[in-house]
């Protein structure tokens, strides 16, 4: 068996990525008030405006 079977397919991990991500923001944007008010939500728009991602 090769190393490439041993190996996680790198487009399933970028997906599996996206949705963790969607699913965070999600959580992190929404209306919910203790989704609101967390403390990540700082760290997460700073991401946003250094990354450029979703602007």
């Amino acid at each position: 068996m090769s190393k490439k079977h041993i190996q996680p397919n790198a487009q399933d991990l970028m997906i599996q990525a996206m949705n963790n991500q969607q699913t965070w923001f999600k959580s992190l944007f929404s209306d919910h008030p203790k989704g609101r008010n967390r403390p990540e939500k700082a760290t997460a728009e700073r991401y946003l405006l250094h990354s450029g991602h979703l602007l």
